[in-house]
């Protein structure tokens, strides 16, 4: 059996021109118009970027010296923005109670989702493998490129199986109107957002005050909210603010428990030192951007050139602060010697001495 008919002999029409062979086909005009217009809008677009005579020059488009430098450098980039630091941090913190000793705290800060990546995968993973008592977010979890807020509900869902999570707001997330639907987004996965707050954590059944600081730009845009605190004056310290079980919490010295500060731009901790917290949690610094060895990041915002506070841990007044690198970028597309940075704060009983070491 013949599919297709064979070709015709030396002199005779072909198919383009003996149409008796084939039944006939039915085809509008508007049909074949529409068809040879889209066709040829294609063929003028591919002319645009790619013209006969190839790139810029003359040569061929994947052999311009752009294209040629970025083939090179690709395997390197890709290296210093995808390759995950998961760090361990030791925090040894007077007083902790026993049943603390060795509690984990993974710390997400600077996700700046477009959308969701198999790199977003990969840090599911890591958190899932650190096996922490809870998740805190230090903010700009989305920017202006993020193309759906609500659709990022899905990842923030499975993150908050793995552990309880606690979010402050970045100043990314409050620019633009993304404070509001950032909110649902949380409030929809389970992620417990503070502004301005305090809370009350169980952890090995001890509870664990967590405030989380809004960032100041959401003062400044108007899109901040007065969450309701009848019971707690505005000046009132860290040491005292309590949103639940207050009477157990203060029955005794010895029982009040430690305190976290989760906020977003580490260079403000000095103004919250009063406070008195006992472990601080900030971000937005993204490493200094390009770090140098011995020297440190050269840039970070807030801060200018050769930041104080980039990576790893610091004393701030009395109190210690661990400040994420961050896992995403924005404004700048490249990190150098700046990998994506995950924490593991692991909390040790001891006199307040740090130390930091990976696993």
């Amino acid at each position: 059996m013949e599919i297709y008919p064979p070709r015709p002999p030396q002199g005779q029409a072909g198919v383009q021109g003996d149409r008796s062979r084939f039944p006939p086909v039915a085809e509008s005009k508007t049909a074949q118009v529409g068809f040879h217009t889209e066709r040829t809008a294609v063929r003028d677009n591919m002319e645009t970027r790619h013209p006969p005579g190839g790139g810029p020059g003359g040569e061929a488009p994947w052999r311009s010296p752009r294209n040629l430098a970025r083939r090179a450098f690709r395997p390197f980039i890709q290296k210093q923005n995808e390759t995950l630091d998961v760090e361990r941090v030791d925090v040894r913190l007077f007083g902790l109670p026993e049943a603390l000793d060795g509690f984990r705290i993974a710390v997400l800060a600077d996700l700046h989702m477009r959308r969701l990546l198999p790199f977003h995968d990969r840090i599911l993973e890591a958190v899932y493998k650190a096996r922490p008592g809870c998740i805190l977010i230090a903010g700009d979890t989305v920017d202006q490129r993020t193309e759906s807020i609500e659709a990022l509900g899905v990842w923030f869902g499975i993150l908050s199986r793995i552990a309880p999570c606690v979010a402050v707001l970045g100043n990314n997330d409050c620019a633009m109107f993304r404070a509001a639907p950032l909110r649902d987004m949380y409030a929809a996965s389970g992620v417990q957002l503070l502004e301005n707050e305090t809370r009350l954590l169980r952890a090995n059944g001890v509870p664990v005050r967590v405030t989380g600081l809004t960032d100041p730009l959401a003062v400044r845009l108007g899109v901040h909210e007065e969450r309701p605190q009848p019971e707690k004056p505005e000046s009132m310290p860290l040491t005292a603010a309590l949103r639940s079980e207050p009477e157990a919490a203060v029955t005794a010295k010895a029982a009040i428990p430690p305190s976290i500060l989760l906020m977003h731009q580490p260079q403000l901790a000095q103004q919250y030192a009063y406070l008195a917290p006992s472990l601080i949690i900030a971000g937005h610094a993204h490493g200094g951007q390009f770090r140098v060895p011995l020297l440190g990041g050269l840039y970070a915002p807030g801060q200018g050139f050769l930041p104080r506070y980039t990576s790893g841990l610091y004393y701030v007044g009395r109190a210690q602060m661990v400040v994420s690198r961050g896992l995403g970028n924005h404004g700048f597309p490249v990190r150098l010697n700046n990998w994506p940075h995950l924490p593991v704060v692991v909390m040790r009983r001891g006199d307040g001495s740090y130390g930091s070491s990976r696993p």
